[in-house]
């Protein structure tokens, strides 16, 4: 739920694991399934996979980021299949949880190109997808459709320099932002 949150205008999301929550330890029984030692579950991946979300969003302009659900053109799915859309003047992220298709508006940020890439939530790799006119247009990862196949389709307006063609996957932005 964690781009979800923060895509909708959250300021922040914290990783909830049952098992360091409750501070498990052997001997001692935890609620809700919870098994694992909590030292053991700062291993999880989930865990580990939140620097990528919060990475992504230091990359941009982080204050004049707002929830914006009209890039989403057409028909929006439910649930799992909703995918959610966040903005700046000249970017925009569309986060869908299933990799189903959708249809993504790109006049609702500044430029008359735009740069496009994938970025995968569990991994943090960056792929570059092209340059695209305004308009709208069809996105589907190429690994198809399931559960918990998300992905964050970034389109950036071609004059601005926040994602680098050549990189696969993002710098560290926050050393970016504690030099200024």
């Amino acid at each position: 739920y964690a781009y979800w949150s923060v895509f909708a205008g959250s300021f922040g999301h914290t990783y909830g694991n049952n098992s360091i929550m409750q501070f498990i330890k052997p001997g001692v029984g935890g609620a809700y399934g919870a098994k694992e030692p909590w030292y053991d579950a700062l291993n999880n991946p989930g865990f580990n996979q939140m620097k990528y979300l919060k990475n992504l969003m230091l990359t941009f302009p982080f204050f004049e980021r707002i929830p914006d659900q009209s890039i989403i053109a057409g028909t929006n799915g439910e649930r799992y299949d909703r995918a959610i859309a966040t903005r700046g003047k000249d970017y925009l992220m569309v986060y869908n949880y299933t990799g189903r298709p959708m249809k993504v508006d790109f006049s609702k940020i500044s430029g008359a190109k735009k740069n496009a890439w994938w970025y995968t939530t569990k991994d943090g790799k960056l792929e570059y997808i092209g340059e695209f006119e305004n308009g709208i247009h069809n996105f589907q990862h190429d690994s198809g459709y399931s559960s918990g196949n998300d992905h964050i389709l970034i389109v950036v307006d071609s004059s601005k320099d926040y994602v680098n063609k050549e990189w696969d996957e993002l710098p560290d932005a926050q050393q970016r932002w504690e030099k200024k």
